[in-house]
């Protein structure tokens, strides 16, 4: 599961967030609130090892809507339509 795994059981099917695994560059699988299409551009956080080099954000390129990743996932930070 992706993110921080919250108990479900307790919520209404109205309060449960809808939320979205978006593949990045072919390569990273991110979580994601807002609706997001292939060729989007997304604004993500830096792992904490490159964020000295990188800075604290980096972009890259929404190349699906879908994942099979089932582990923990960050959170993207925005998505720009293309």
């Amino acid at each position: 599961m992706c993110g921080v795994e919250q108990d479900k059981r307790n919520q209404s099917p109205e309060t449960e967030e809808k939320k979205m695994k978006i593949k990045i560059n072919d390569k990273y699988t991110y979580e994601t609130d807002e609706q997001a299409s292939v060729g989007d551009t997304a604004i993500l956080p830096s792992p904490s090892w490159l964020a000295e080099v990188r800075g604290p954000t980096w972009e890259g390129k929404v190349t699906a809507t879908e994942s099979d990743y089932d582990g923990w996932c960050a959170k993207a930070i925005k998505i720009t339509k293309k």
